[in-house]
C-alpha cells in the first residue's frame, strides 16, 4: 500500500520561557489510503501535536512529514494552505461552528470558499447531512443542536471537501458512551465509503476499538501496537 501520509524520524520541540519542551521524539509512521488508525496515550503524550503535524497545522523541528509524496515542510504557507484545503479534513473536540449560521450553512461555507457551484455544493451538503442522520436539523443553529448533532455537523463540514485524509482530535470527548459510539459509527461508515484515511485520537478504549490499527504515544515516542498483527 502506497503511503498517503508519511512521517520520517519526526521530532517536535516547543520553546517556552522555562526552556525547550520535547513533544515528539523520532516518530516514524506511514498511513495508507483508506486506513483507520487510532492514536492513544496519556494526556501530554503528544497526540494533538502528532495530528497537527500530519495535517500541516504545525511544522516538525526535525525529520519530515509528507502528504501524497510532497514534503509539507518545504511548501510555502500559501501552497500548504491549498494542500490542506484540497486533501485534509479536520474534526476537533470543539467544532467552532459559526453561531449565526445554520447547520446547513456551516457545512456549505467551506465549499463556497472553494468556489464550488451553488447547486453542486447544496447537493453535496444535503447528502452528507442525510447520511449523518441530521437532515431534519439542517435549519437549526448550533445553540439549538445537541452535542452529538454539533459533532455530526463538524464531521459533515470536514468531509464536504472530499479529503484524502481526515484527522479527528478526540472527536467524542464531550459525548456520553452511546453518543460516542453513534458518532464513530457514522464517521467510520462515511470514510469507508469514500476511501478516506482516518486518523483519530481518543482516551476512550471503546472508541479506540473501532480502529483497525492502534498507535500508542508515550513521552513523545510512538509504538505501532498493530505491527505484525494479522
Amino acid at each position: 500500500m502506497s503511503a498517503l501520509v508519511e512521517l520520517r524520524d519526526v521530532g517536535k520541540v516547543f520553546r517556552t520561557p522555562a526552556g525547550p519542551v520535547p513533544a515528539l521524539r523520532g516518530v516514524s509512521l506511514s498511513v495508507g489510503a483508506g486506513e483507520v488508525c487510532v492514536v492513544t496515550g496519556p494526556s501530554g503524550s503528544g497526540k494533538s501535536t502528532l495530528l497537527g503535524l500530519m495535517g500541516g497545522l504545525d511544522q516538525a523541528t526535525t525529520g519530515s512529514v509528507s502528504l501524497l509524496g510532497r514534503d509539507l515542510g518545504q511548501m510555502t504557507a500559501r501552497h500548504l494552505a491549498r494542500v490542506r484545503m484540497a486533501a485534509i479534513g479536520f474534526v476537533f473536540q470543539s467544532q467552532n461552528l459559526l453561531p449565526t449560521f445554520t447547520a446547513f450553512e456551516n457545512v456549505e461555507l467551506p465549499l463556497a470558499i472553494r468556489g464550488v457551484a451553488r447547486r453542486a455544493r447544496r447537493r453535496r451538503v444535503a447528502a452528507l447531512l442525510d447520511e449523518l442522520e441530521i437532515a431534519a436539523a439542517c435549519h437549526r443553529r448550533p445553540a439549538e443542536l445537541s452535542g452529538g448533532q454539533q459533532q455530526r455537523v463538524g464531521i459533515a463540514r470536514a468531509l464536504a471537501g472530499e479529503p484524502a485524509l481526515l484527522l479527528a482530535d478526540e472527536p467524542t470527548a464531550h459525548l456520553d458512551a452511546g453518543g460516542a459510539q453513534d458518532v464513530m459509527r457514522a464517521l467510520g461508515a462515511l470514510t469507508a465509503r469514500r476511501g478516506t484515511a482516518l486518523v483519530f485520537s481518543t482516551h476512550d478504549p471503546a472508541v479506540a476499538a473501532r480502529a483497525a490499527r492502534r498507535l500508542v504515544l508515550a513521552d513523545g515516542s510512538l509504538d505501532d501496537a498493530s505491527a505484525g498483527v494479522g
